[in-house]
């Protein structure tokens, strides 16, 4: 997920009058145009006499061609939040760390990437000025946010055990907060700033502290289970945790991790790496490399666990007919390229057997389980 300022000259664009028009528009985007994703974030930015970021909103669609007066890409935004009063440029110039951003003070040009520092702070900004824009609330959202997942959980522990509680003024909560408001696990509630705050990112901290033995103190009792389980498997292992909350970091800013999959529930890695390690096994052009070497090394496309060939079994139907499993962990891989060696042939039915338990099993204990009962 990446941070955008859009900025416009009022002169030949009236933003808050496109505001009023509706929850959604469409931006010229002629910079950064193969970068931009949805449910990328962005800080609205009005040039001249009045310099200052005015609103929020987030990124729809991919860049398309619509050739007009302002270039020939543009994108879908959505409008979400106005910044009343607006964070204007004198405030700016007070802040040293945007005085370094050159954009926020004025620079040519729409789009700028806003490195995650300087997104941070100024999330932290605005975060007492936001005025909602006036519409039905999204499906579900019900004025009470979704329970935590295991991704957020994992994240949070990982702060804990690298700096114990922290509150809801430091630095370090204060980014996480702008990170879990922006992955992609609750698109409803993505940019609202009461979603995942500093401060429910600091009672989530109190609530490991409750659970952890070498705290005498008094934390926070209120902690779920999910609060629970995430701490009795991974509290013990720091390492293990850091390595979780780096891939999940890095994975999140990936496409890949915007594709919801069905087998996502219980996923030690958690729902963001179980989504591109899914994507993964489904990269088509890889995966029809790694078939071709297996035939050409076998002379058949038999899985490799259990010896299974859908094509002796099911004649011209089940002719090049197997399963890619990415047999390396994102957790352990980190956000790295598919090679062709990371990939395994299986039948459906190997396949399905390494991912049902968590943590899964690797291709070589899957063929060891089998050649105890006396298959493959």
């Amino acid at each position: 997920m990446s941070v955008w300022l859009f900025q416009c000259n009022p002169d030949l664009f009236d933003l808050l009058a496109d505001w009023r028009k509706g929850v959604g528009q469409s931006w010229s985007a002629n910079q950064h145009r193969l970068e931009m994703r949805p449910n990328d974030r962005v800080f609205f930015r009005i040039s001249g006499d009045a310099a200052g970021i005015y609103g929020v909103g987030t990124v729809l669609t991919t860049c398309y061609e619509a050739a007009n007066e302002f270039g020939v890409w543009k994108v879908d935004v959505r409008y979400d939040s106005l910044v009343v009063p607006p964070l204007l440029i004198d405030e700016i110039k007070r802040i040293p760390s945007f005085t370094r951003f050159k954009p926020l003070l004025g620079q040519q040009g729409t789009n700028f990437r806003i490195p995650t520092e300087i997104a941070t702070q100024l999330e932290e900004s605005i975060s007492t000025r936001v005025t909602e824009i006036s519409e039905a609330p999204p499906s579900g959202h019900r004025g009470k946010p979704p329970p935590w997942e295991r991704d957020e959980l994992i994240l949070a522990l990982d702060l804990y055990l690298q700096h114990g509680r922290l509150d809801d003024t430091n630095l370090k909560v204060v980014e996480l907060s702008q990170l879990l408001r922006n992955l992609p696990l609750h698109p409803a509630w993505r940019g609202d700033v009461k979603f995942r705050s500093p401060n429910s990112v600091a009672m989530k901290m109190a609530n490991f502290q409750s659970l952890d033995p070498a705290y005498k103190g008094i934390g926070l009792d209120a902690g779920s289970k999910s609060d629970s389980r995430v701490w009795n498997e991974l509290h013990d292992k720091p390492e293990l945790v850091t390595r979780l909350a780096q891939s999940i970091r890095n994975c999140a800013a990936t496409p890949e991790s915007e594709l919801s999959d069905d087998d996502e529930d219980g996923a030690i890695e958690g729902r963001i790496l179980t989504r591109v390690h899914r994507a993964r096994e489904r990269n088509q052009a890889m995966v029809q490399k790694r078939k071709k070497q297996r035939f050409e090394q076998r002379g058949s496309l038999t899985c490799e666990a259990c010896d299974f060939d859908f094509a002796a079994t099911y004649g011209e139907r089940g002719v090049g007919f197997a399963e890619c499993h990415h047999k390396v962990p994102l957790s352990e891989s980190g956000e790295t390229k598919t090679r062709i060696e990371d990939l395994a042939v299986l039948c459906a039915n190997c396949h399905r057997m390494i991912h049902v338990r968590k943590p899964m099993i690797t291709v070589d204990e899957l063929r060891s389980v089998l050649a105890k009962r006396g298959i493959g």
